[in-house]
């Protein structure tokens, strides 16, 4: 018999025990890659599908992404920006600061950063190559 702290076990119930934890693991894991999926794609719903105008308060990044907020806006938006000539290859969460404006327009493909009366502007990532990865 094998004793764990005071519990006697014997080997088949070892393995046995040492399997269940394995097998709730492996439940876990894959619960939380769909939760990772649906919030994933809440997020690029929410912001895609949102009209976005305004004066940014903050600019961070998050996920392997950018996250911002609109001043006088209670949401908050997170997308995958593109660098590329039109934005003269600059990385939007090291241009972007606070009191700049953003717009996109509902299912828009481009967001425009204006910062000093200069305009950049960012493609991102569709969320499809994502989901992709998650399944």
């Amino acid at each position: 018999m094998i004793g764990i702290g005071n519990i006697k076990m014997s080997k088949k119930a070892k393995v046995i025990l040492s399997t269940s934890v394995l097998l709730i693991l492996i439940v876990l894991y894959f619960i939380s890659k769909k939760h990772e999926k649906n919030r994933w794609e809440n997020e690029f719903i929410h912001f895609d599908s949102t009209e976005i105008v305004g004066e940014l308060e903050y600019v961070a990044l998050v996920s392997h992404g950018v996250v911002f907020k609109i001043k006088n806006n209670r949401d908050r938006f997170i997308f995958y920006p593109l660098t590329s000539d039109l934005n003269e290859n600059r990385i939007f969460d090291h241009l972007a600061t606070k009191g700049d404006t953003i717009i996109k327009g509902k299912f828009a493909d481009t967001l425009k950063l204006i910062k000093k009366n200069k305009k950049y502007l960012y493609t991102f990532d569709q969320f499809q190559w994502r989901l992709d990865t998650l399944k």
